[in-house]
């Protein structure tokens, strides 16, 4: 309109307080800040139009961002670098919420069908899982028997801490301390999957390693 302050860029900041005023249609996707730059929510210097992940909070942002302005995950694990004590994990491996080597051993395959003898496959996951870990470095191997829903819940947890102490004592002889390990059976109450399906019941037998790591100001 005649009279009005000059816009160039359509943004709705006149261009006399506008310190960007040359946005384009992309970069203006997402509106502006008052400022009339391309708005930038978690203000990490990667505007949203270009920011894979908008909402990061100040926490997440703490070690800084990768070129999509998400938080460093230097490991490429799925955990944030500002979160994860175990930040040199090999790429591929599973992980925890803490961005350490986990072992999940789905019974049908490890186990004697109701019993805890480790088959000769489980032995070698372990074997292999426990050449990757450093004993110095350990806190804590936390290991976790879990049934399905069939059968009494005592004949359950039972089962399940028999196959935990199993697991448990094969990494002993692998040369871990004994210090270092806890097992426990949860047996039903923890389930992942159906319990109604087969194939639901067929994930729910598992024994699960979580290893946790020293943080850097423990002995």
């Amino acid at each position: 309109l005649t009279g009005c302050p000059v816009d160039q860029d359509k943004d709705g900041v006149p261009d006399y307080w506008d310190t960007c005023p040359k946005n384009t249609a992309e970069e203006l996707i997402f509106g502006v800040a008052s400022n009339g730059c391309a708005q930038d929510t978690d203000n990490d210097s990667h505007p949203d139009y270009k920011d894979q992940c908008r909402q990061d909070s100040a926490a997440d942002l703490a070690q800084g961002t990768d070129a999509q302005g998400c938080p460093k995950d230097s490991d490429q694990d799925g955990v944030y670098d500002v979160y994860d004590i175990c930040p040199g994990t090999t790429l591929g491996k599973h992980v925890n919420d803490q961005g350490c080597s986990m072992l999940t051993l789905f019974s049908d395959d490890s186990f004697e069908s109701g019993r805890s003898t480790l088959s000769a496959g489980a032995k070698q996951k372990l074997q292999d899982f426990a050449q990757t870990l450093v004993p110095e470095l350990i806190e804590r191997i936390v290991i976790t028997g879990h049934a399905d829903s069939q059968g009494t819940a005592e004949s359950n947890l039972l089962l399940s801490q028999e196959r935990a102490d199993a697991v448990a004592r094969f990494l002993q002889q692998q040369n871990l301390s004994q210090v270092l390990i806890h097992a426990q059976g949860a047996g039903e109450s923890l389930p992942i999957a159906d319990n109604t399906t087969e194939q639901g019941r067929s994930k729910n037998r598992r024994v699960e390693l979580n290893v946790r790591l020293k943080t850097k100001d423990e002995p």
